[in-house]
């Protein structure tokens, strides 16, 4: 399959500062584009969408920033979703692909607080609210035979939420240089209406928590920095019209590293990974088609612990 896409885009853009302590930036896009596919399946048609956004920044003070915005935001098609494609080792069949697809469409509404301390240090809250349209998930494709086969799909309206915390704090005003301490949370939510069972149900592949932790320590007496990285496990749920399936990372996934600057333009970086032999779980199953209750054929389940790996790189810089 040959994919080409012809897109173009204008735009304008508008700020204004009323006051010091308040901004506001305001835009308008347009977007327009002809895609055509060719091979298997041969098609050729026009995209354009109106893209407007608007943004207030406040600042109260100096180490506070109020944040909002509202937009209509426009998705990327994945060109891969227009192939044909079949999965027997794991049971999930064929794929069909489909170049009929047109990009998910979003108006984003956000709210972000920033308080900046200790003049490196900063925490920063935002909620984020999406209402999607023409979401892109899997659904079922009837044959004029009979045969039912999975593909990606336009499965109508939806929203997604998120909750994301960040900060970053210096070991500066605890008395030692040179390290920091970054962490980051995220929290999502989502709905949508499920081609196959016609009941509502999250996101496929949307990863409901993580968050990570990483701590870095910077040397230079010795020429060298430190660090080490907590990762949080997480899991996903992914749909089809004849399977579910579950990906669950156990425990932490911790990962360690020291860099040596060997010579001025030479640094070597020896990095530990999986130091806790975090494993990982599949679990699909797999029913009768199409899904739904007391359909349940078997459960394939998997569960691997990949173990340590250490990882080492050296870095040679050339030239001035």
């Amino acid at each position: 399959v040959q994919v080409e896409e012809t897109r173009g885009e204008v735009f304008a853009k508008a700020v204004w500062r009323p006051t010091a302590a308040w901004t506001l930036d305001g835009g308008l896009r347009f977007e327009a584009s002809d895609i055509a596919s060719a091979g298997d399946v041969e098609l050729e048609k026009s995209l354009s969408f109106l893209k407007p956004r608007l943004a207030v920044a406040w600042a109260p003070t100096p180490g506070l920033q109020v944040r909002g915005r509202v937009e209509r935001v426009v998705g990327q098609l994945n060109f891969d979703d227009f192939v044909a494609g079949a999965d027997f080792e794991d049971g999930t069949g064929v794929s069909v692909g489909n170049p009929d697809l047109v990009p998910e469409q979003a108006w984003v509404g956000e709210l972000a607080v920033e308080k900046r301390f200790w003049t490196s240090g900063a925490l920063t809250v935002t909620y984020r609210h999406s209402e999607l349209k023409d979401v892109i998930d899997r659904g079922p494709v009837f044959t004029d035979d009979g045969d039912v086969f999975d593909r990606p799909s336009n499965i109508g309206d939806g929203t997604k939420d998120e909750l994301i915390a960040t900060v970053t704090v210096p070991s500066d005003p605890f008395g030692w240089k040179g390290g920091v301490l970054q962490g980051e949370l995220n929290r999502r939510w989502s709905k949508v209406t499920d081609p196959t069972t016609l009941t509502r149900r999250p996101i496929s592949g949307l990863r409901p928590l993580e968050w990570e932790v990483r701590y870095t320590q910077d040397l230079p007496r010795f020429g060298s920095s430190v660090g080490v990285a907590v990762f949080s496990g997480w899991s996903q749920t992914s749909y089809r019209y004849n399977y579910v399936s579950d990906v669950k990372l156990h425990n932490a996934y911790v990962t360690t590293w020291i860099d040596q600057r060997l010579r001025p333009d030479l640094i070597m970086r020896i990095e530990v990974q999986n130091l806790t032999e975090r494993g990982i779980r599949f679990a699909t199953h797999v029913y009768d088609p199409p899904r739904g209750p007391g359909r349940l054929l078997y459960t394939d389940d998997r569960d691997l612990t990949p173990g340590r790996a250490v990882y080492v790189r050296l870095r040679k810089t050339f030239g001035g």
